[in-house]
């Protein structure tokens, strides 16, 4: 383990993180519990759909896990989202810090809820489209303590259980997923660093279907440094990019401004597939 904790050896991490981000995927079409990738983060989606070098709360169960080690205090966070029609998704958090004499620890546990509307079927009558959920449990931890070039570095992860019901129960299905993450504060500067890797789970079959699909894996590796403008003003800037299961091409950036500590102003692009948005809030 000792040329790990060589600084000489941290371009090299870098660009192995890169390739793992940019693998080539399966071919399109290859995903389902397209769910699991809502983001329920309003800080997140202000800045692009940020999550790799700058979670750092309990929405981290979203986006990267290995930000909850940065926790100072029990948290608990929920979010409602009308995503269109009468679709919905609902999600709801708790974390908790914990400190052993060595490590900087916390847990969490978050659940989330999708309802896809509604649907009428070819006889007339009207059911759920879909209704799936998915429970998660959550854990980070400090990863070298006791090296100085790397006593930055934070490691998480993340197990989801989930089970999605289609068309009234017509066809329903069961899974699990896992996330994982790092983090990596380069010491005594303001550069970070962060790898995101999402819903690597188990395939998933509907019914009595020989076919099966995966969970909609994700693979993101971001960058961040904060900026000092004086002593009440200061702000972020982050830039994330990777690939889907499906063939797509992931790109976010995105910046958070605070202004004497008490307000934070957002905004961020976000680029997946062949579509992009700018993204601003408060």
């Amino acid at each position: 383990m000792g040329f790990l904790m060589n600084p000489r050896f941290l371009p090299a991490l870098l660009i192995l993180l890169v390739s793992l981000a940019h693998a080539a995927p399966p071919a399109p079409g290859t995903s389902t519990a397209r769910f699991l990738l809502i983001d329920p983060s309003a800080r997140a989606l202000g800045m692009g759909a940020l999550h790799a070098a700058v979670d750092r709360d309990t929405f981290s169960m979203a986006g990267n896990p290995a930000g909850l080690a940065k926790l100072g205090v029990i948290e608990a966070a929920s979010a409602y989202t009308k995503l269109f029609g009468d679709t919905t998704f609902n999600w709801i958090g708790v974390a908790m810090p914990f400190r052993s004499e060595q490590y900087h620890m916390a847990a969490g546990l978050a659940g989330g809820l999708f309802d896809g509307g509604a649907l009428e079927l070819d006889d007339g009558t009207t059911v759920k489209a879909e209704q799936s959920f998915f429970l998660s449990g959550a854990f980070a931890t400090q990863v070298f303590p006791d090296e100085p070039l790397f006593r930055t570095v934070v490691a998480g992860a993340a197990l989801k259980l989930f089970s999605m019901k289609l068309a009234n129960e017509y066809t329903s299905s069961m899974g699990w997923a896992l996330d994982f993450g790092a983090l990596y504060r380069i010491p005594d500067t303001r550069l970070r660093f962060g790898l995101s890797v999402r819903n690597v789970g188990s395939p998933v079959k509907f019914g009595s279907s020989t076919d099966s699909a995966l969970p909609p894996i994700t693979a993101l590796l971001g960058a961040g440094i904060t900026i000092l403008w004086s002593p009440s003003f200061s702000s972020l800037l982050s830039l994330e990019g990777g690939s889907s299961l499906d063939g797509a091409s992931l790109m976010h950036a995105g910046m958070e401004m605070w202004l004497a500590s008490t307000m934070a102003l957002r905004v961020g692009y976000q680029h997946e597939a062949e579509a992009g948005s700018v993204n601003a809030g408060v």
